[in-house]
């Protein structure tokens, strides 16, 4: 038997498997093109950076042979698990169910096929186990470009557990990990959409100030459009005070003075994790509190973004070569300056006057300078500047949310894989005893859970009520795309209402003991409080909604302390947006307006025509705008 220990590959098995080396089960590399290949011969090319341990082959390249990097000789057929060699701490592992003819990776990769002693699938989820993934890596030699040999990959062992085992646990992860993915999916697709949100919401505070009423003017600048009439526009030279390359000697891992690099700007603020150091720079090189920085030289999408020190770092602090400094004089706060600079308007035009080089550019700080930019009086640049800085806070606490749930979510992803390939996954996974599968939850029993959680995260507040529950599941269910709500929702006076769906889920929440109905001395209104079966719902919840909880929590976020009647506007507005857009229109605020006030309900009128009005920005700023999607509502005929 091999003379790895189990120890060092981390293999803890069932008594009844067996383990192997991988190249007593499979073999490798055993196709190749030859030299005299046809050189007009189509292939599909897998280059090393086309695939990830998560994502798998995530690209293929189709080229004729003649016109292929020298790499390309590796014949890839359908069940062959490719192990990149050469920059391992990519860790580029991928199994290909299903190949093309004409399929081929790169030298880089060493190519498992595996033998009827062991599955394709279960191989190829056993080589992206922990325990193998970091055997692979740490046997690589070299510090930049890190590398092992093929030989040396197949000589370590695999678990052997039957064939009809391996397939059930093939199969269980090819299940598990799609949820997790499609969930991770979900979770990126939401920071996308935070991050665009607040990029909206900074382009249309700087580029058209905070008041809608102002008067509006063309100045003839592409990338700027309309700005207040009462704005100035001129080139931003004419507000510098210093423009500074910074410093390109060589970085170490200690030193006196911090330096910042490209990685240190993000989000329009310093990153401070990850410097290099010098002993000593020039004193002016240092940074002072309000510098901006710019990523002057990058690959093209990365050059103009910039950042705004704020004069945090405990120590001295400088930048490099590849960043460039501006300083600004009082007439234009560096904090505004900063916002302009991180739309995506201005940063698609600077790249425009960007000098281009092979796979580089380059935007040095005098052609940034001659770009025109909007130049509000020093009062409302302060102001936009007290209204952007909050929301920009909490977008970053947001989104850091998101990505720990991310990174949760991709160890788990991780843990589960290895648990699975050494029999540390459930009984019916690794045995014959299998158990059917579970029914799926009738509609109704999800949609209490939802309102479980709604009622458990507000129910200790005094505004959260019978019709504050009603609109938060509406919200929920067009906002976070709650489907199980399937609200059949009228017009009504309290806004989109159900009352057979709340006499639904008061029933359910009621009957599972975890949320019961109570009245609280001197107040009418219906309030909540916990039952004792309360822990009951959570595992629910995680199963049903979890890839939609970051939407949920936000939507709660927003109204937790909000008034009944403040979230019976936005619960209305939404209503009457989604209808207008069901009905194949692209409504104006007015028309929404318009809709509510004379189409709805009497008793909307007794809302101020203004306070309509105000909800609809407010929507904007938060993300809560309806997409015309579920049923149209309808009129009481009672």
């Amino acid at each position: 038997m091999s003379s790895i220990s189990s120890k060092v590959q981390g293999f803890d098995l069932p008594d009844t498997w067996r383990r192997k080396r991988i190249k007593y089960v499979a073999t490798y590399n055993d196709e190749a093109l030859s030299d005299d290949t046809d050189d007009f011969k189509d292939i599909q090319y897998i280059e090393i950076s086309s695939v990830s341990l998560v994502g798998g082959v995530e690209n293929v390249s189709p080229l004729q042979f003649h016109k292929a990097p020298s790499r390309a000789r590796r014949i890839v057929r359908g069940g062959d698990t490719l192990v990149s060699t050469v920059r391992t701490y990519l860790k580029a592992i991928a199994t290909v169910r299903d190949a093309p003819d004409n399929l081929i990776a790169s030298t880089g990769f060493c190519v498992i096929r595996p033998s009827e002693e062991i599955d394709a699938a279960f191989l190829g989820w056993v080589m992206k186990s922990e325990p193998i993934v970091g055997e692979i890596v740490a046997r690589s030699v070299g510090v930049s470009y890190p590398a092992t040999n093929a030989s040396d990959v197949v000589k370590l062992e695999v678990p052997l557990p039957n064939l009809d085992t391996q397939r059930r646990i093939a199969g269980y992860l090819d299940d598990k990990t799609a949820r997790i993915d499609a969930l991770i999916e979900k979770k990126r697709t939401l920071l996308g959409r935070l991050a665009e949100k607040h990029q909206a919401l900074i382009t249309r505070a700087v580029t058209r100030g905070l008041n809608p009423d102002a008067p509006l003017k063309d100045r003839g600048i592409d990338w700027l459009g309309n700005v207040p009439t009462h704005w100035e526009v001129w080139p931003l030279k004419r507000y510098l005070t210093e423009s500074q390359y910074g410093i390109s000697e060589a970085l170490s891992e200690a030193g006196d003075v911090a330096i910042l690099r490209m990685g240190n700007i993000q989000n329009l603020a310093i990153d401070l994790t990850e410097l290099k150091f010098v002993e000593e720079v020039a004193p002016f090189l240092l940074l002072q509190q309000n510098d901006v920085l710019f990523n002057r030289t990058n690959s093209i999408d990365l050059v103009g973004k910039s950042a705004i020190y704020k004069g945090t770092y405990d120590g001295a602090l400088s930048f490099a070569s590849y960043l460039a400094r501006f300083r600004f004089d009082a007439r234009y706060l560096p904090e505004f300056a900063n916002f302009v600079f991180g739309t995506e308007q201005l940063l698609e035009y600077a790249r425009t006057m960007a000098f281009r080089a092979i796979g580089q550019a380059n935007l040095n700080p005098t052609r940034f300078a001659e770009i025109a930019v909007p130049v509000p009086p020093i009062e409302e640049q302060r102001a936009i500047i007290d209204y952007l800085t909050p929301h920009g806070e909490q977008t970053d606490v947001a989104i850091s949310q998101i990505k720990v749930s991310i990174e949760k979510l991709t160890e788990y992803r991780a843990a589960l894989i290895t648990a699975a390939v050494t029999g540390k996954v459930k009984s019916s996974v690794v045995n014959d005893n299998l158990k059917p599968a579970k029914k799926e939850a009738p509609a109704a029993f999800k949609r209490s859970v939802l309102a479980t959680y709604i009622a458990d995260t507000l129910c200790d507040h005094s505004t959260f009520g019978r019709v504050k529950f009603q609109k938060l599941l509406h919200l929920s269910e067009g906002y976070a795309n709650a489907n199980e709500v399937a609200g059949d929702y009228q017009r009504d006076a309290a806004g989109p209402f159900d009352t057979r769906m709340m006499r639904s889920v008061h029933s359910q929440i009621k009957k599972q003991g975890w949320i019961v109905t109570a009245k609280r001395e001197g107040d009418v209104g219906t309030h909540y409080i916990r039952g004792d079966k309360i822990e009951g719902y959570k595992t629910y919840f995680d199963r049903y909604f979890s890839d939609r909880k970051d939407y949920i929590d936000y939507l709660l976020a927003l109204f937790r302390t909000a008034t009944t009647q403040q979230v019976e506007i936005v619960s209305t507005t939404f209503a009457a947006w989604n209808d207008l857009l069901l009905e194949g229109k692209t409504p104006t605020d007015d028309e929404i307006v318009e809709l509510i006030l004379n189409d709805w309900h009497d008793s909307k009128r007794k809302i101020t025509q203004e306070q309509w009005y105000n909800a609809l920005p407010w929507m904007r700023e938060k993300g809560l705008i309806p997409r015309g999607l579920g049923e149209h509502t309808k009129k009481r005929t009672v």
